[in-house]
């Protein structure tokens, strides 16, 4: 840690493993409740940080940021608006793990609120894509608006997006 450049916080580092091997840390995380649930209280604290605008991302590459239009944010005023925001790569893709193996039976209601929270700000309902006069909407939020910084390629790589699916 002294003199190695790099954030060693516990959040960048288990978002950074949870984001380099995808489907092995699904699968611990399916089996230890615990692990779990302290991986989605982490990543919830680091979603508020990145929406809240008080994160630090001013060490980190651009190749490690993603520009992304959030849903909405539940952490403000003004719940139904998109924000856009900038976060490491790491958190978002660590988020695609999560929500991928999500299951809604015996969770504390910590965890519950908190992936709802994740949803909301990443993915639109099928009400929403209709608009409020019923045609269809044209405009990208969530996941699919995620894209690298120093690129503008897609920031979800096609096995997140096969991980959601099933």
């Amino acid at each position: 840690q002294n003199g190695i450049p790099g954030d060693w916080g516990f959040a960048p580092l288990l978002t950074g493993l949870i984001s380099r091997r995808p489907a092995i840390f699904a699968s611990a995380l399916s089996s230890f409740p615990d692990l779990c649930s302290l991986a989605i209280k982490i990543l919830s604290q680091e979603f508020r940080i990145c929406v809240s605008g008080s994160g630090d991302t001013t060490h980190a590459q651009s190749s490690e940021l993603v520009d992304i239009s959030l849903c909405c944010n539940p952490f403000g005023n003004n719940d139904g608006e998109p924000a856009k925001v900038t976060m490491p790569v790491a958190l978002l893709q660590s988020s695609c793990v999560l929500l991928s193996i999500w299951f809604e039976e015996e969770n504390s209601n910590q965890d519950v609120t908190a992936i709802d929270g994740l949803v909301r700000m990443l993915m639109r309902s099928r009400e929403f894509e209709k608009g409020e006069d019923g045609e269809a909407r044209e405009d990208t939020d969530g996941l699919a608006s995620a894209k690298l910084r120093d690129t503008g390629k897609s920031a979800i790589p096609v096995e997140s997006w096969v991980m959601l699916a099933k």
